[in-house]
């Protein structure tokens, strides 16, 4: 189970721009950006879709 998140999270980049505050999550073609606006407000943008539960529930390692 640790391998597979390894494998996960060794294929995040994060993408940090300090001069349009904006913080770009990227996994594959999938992408998550936080932007602080002048108001304060945070804009969220995403192409991920969220689709209903998995058939096969993943069982955690005890």
């Amino acid at each position: 189970m640790m391998e597979y998140l390894k494998s996960i999270f060794s294929n995040i980049d994060f993408h940090l721009n300090t001069q349009t505050k904006t913080l770009t999550i990227t996994y594959g073609e999938n992408h998550i950006s936080f932007q602080r606006m002048e108001d304060g407000k945070i804009c969220f943008s995403t192409n991920l879709v969220l689709h209903g539960p998995s058939p096969k529930a993943i069982e955690p390692e005890i």
